[in-house]
C-alpha cells in the first residue's frame, strides 16, 4: 500500500501483529517521503499511531500477514 493518510475521522490507529517476519510497516515523519521509519513485524507487537495525519505505508509482504487493526474515535 503506497504512502497515505487515513482520514476517515479516526483519532488513532493500533495495529496488532499476529506473526513475525512477514514484512514491515513504514511511517514518514514531518510529511517527508524521503525519510521513513521502518517497523518490522513481530508477533504480539502493538504499533500505535496517535496522530492520524501521519503518513504511512505498507510495503509488499514476504509471506501471508495477519494483523488486527483497531480504529479509535
Amino acid at each position: 500500500m503506497p504512502p497515505h493518510v487515513d482520514n476517515e475521522g479516526y483519532f488513532g490507529v493500533g495495529l496488532l501483529c499476529l506473526q513475525s517476519e512477514s514484512g514491515c510497516f513504514k511511517c514518514f515523519k514531518d510529511d517527508e517521503l524521503n525519510v521513513s521509519e521502518i517497523i518490522p513485524d513481530r508477533a504480539g507487537q502493538l504499533i500505535q499511531f496517535d496522530d492520524i495525519r501521519l503518513i504511512h505505508s505498507v510495503p509488499t509482504v514476504v509471506s501471508e500477514r495477519y494483523v488486527v487493526v483497531f480504529l479509535y474515535r
